[in-house]
């Protein structure tokens, strides 16, 4: 029975349960010590399941003091599974092989088709929010940003674009997350997991990034002068980079105006397309003819509705009233917004 984790450093951990291991310890549990776990599938187990090392792991789970409860997806033999554990359930500290992958690599696994494995609550959640992520990268909803730190370099970093009903979904997935997501200690030493909230947008900050990079096969740049050109390189390369720290903090603060301008919009929001020359020909490809910016309406909970400007200004009777009463007045508005971002 795998499990699957997430961590506030971005990475995931994986781990399992193996029912053909006995189900408590020898002895009762005397003190707060993580003790191994009875149960846990092995190191090589894992290693040969998920072709990584498996390391020692704390996590918290709900136990009795003869050893944790198992997992209602695990099934047991009746005839071997013993006598029932008794006395008051507490969440105690065990320590069990795990995996530790990063979001590229757990992208590029497979958690469906492992053989002879079956997914716990925890992975079948984490299979969710990697589908979320992947969601919001095909619909575009991402937007480019710097993450910085005091000690460390500043790092590149895609991040997600939320429109309402985005956030509206987000939320679904926060209340639906499973306590066993949630099994890694908050910090070393406590005794309960990382707030929901803030585990699941670490996680999906993590996946989308991962993503976007996997998608993009070329450099965004290749001359790096400043800190902007710098930043671009970092968005499909390395992604911490070097840059007078003044620069950075500048370009840090135009970007998070510029992701508030891009995230606060109501049901109808201003979108733009560039056309390439084979796009725009009306006859036979001239790779000479200029490329196109296209200015559109889009629906923030139906992106495929996207509506031309030429269309939104001729139409008296638009679908777009569906959602608003004068489509016209918000492109106004949103190429007003853009002219004030990029006024060239």
């Amino acid at each position: 029975m795998l499990h699957g984790l997430a961590t506030l450093s971005g990475e995931f951990v994986l781990w399992a349960e193996d029912a053909d291991l006995p189900a408590r310890l020898d002895r009762p549990l005397r003190g707060s010590a993580a003790r191994p776990h009875p149960f846990a599938a092995s190191a090589l187990t894992l290693a040969r399941l998920l072709g990584a090392e498996a390391v020692p792991t704390e996590i918290l789970l709900p136990s009795y003091s003869s050893g944790p409860l198992a997992s209602p997806e695990l099934v047991r033999d009746p005839l071997a599974q013993g006598a029932p554990q008794r006395g008051t359930v507490g969440i105690r500290a065990w320590s069990v092989p795990a995996v530790r992958l990063g979001p590229g690599a757990l992208l590029g696994l497979e958690l469906n088709d492992l053989p002879d494995t079956r997914l716990g609550a925890a992975a079948r959640y984490l299979l969710r929010v990697v589908e979320s992520a992947r969601d919001l990268v095909d619909a575009g909803r991402i937007l480019p940003g710097i993450v910085t730190s005091p000690d460390e370099k500043p790092r590149a970093r895609w991040r997600p674009a939320l429109s309402g009903m985005d956030a509206v979904r987000l939320d679904a997935t926060r209340q639906a997350m499973p306590p066993a997501f949630r099994a890694l200690p908050s910090q070393p030493g406590a005794r309960v997991g990382t707030a929901p909230a803030l585990l699941l947008r670490t996680a999906l900050n993590a996946l989308i990034d991962a993503d976007v990079r996997t998608r993009i096969d070329t450099d965004l740049i290749t001359d790096v002068t400043d800190a902007t050109s710098a930043w671009l390189a970092a968005l499909t390369g390395d992604a911490e980079f070097d840059a007078d720290p003044d620069a950075v903090r500048e370009l840090a603060e135009k970007l998070a105006h510029w992701q508030d301008s891009a995230t606060q919009h109501g049901p109808v929001r201003t979108g733009f397309r560039l056309l390439a020359p084979d796009q725009t020909a009306d006859g036979p490809h001239d790779a000479d003819q200029d490329w196109r910016l296209q200015f559109l309406l889009q629906a923030a909970d139906e992106p495929s509705m996207l509506v031309t400007a030429k269309q939104v200004w001729r139409s008296a009777d638009h679908v777009l009233r569906r959602w608003v009463d004068e489509p016209q007045e918000v492109l106004l508005t949103g190429l007003g917004k853009a002219s004030r971002l990029f006024p060239q």
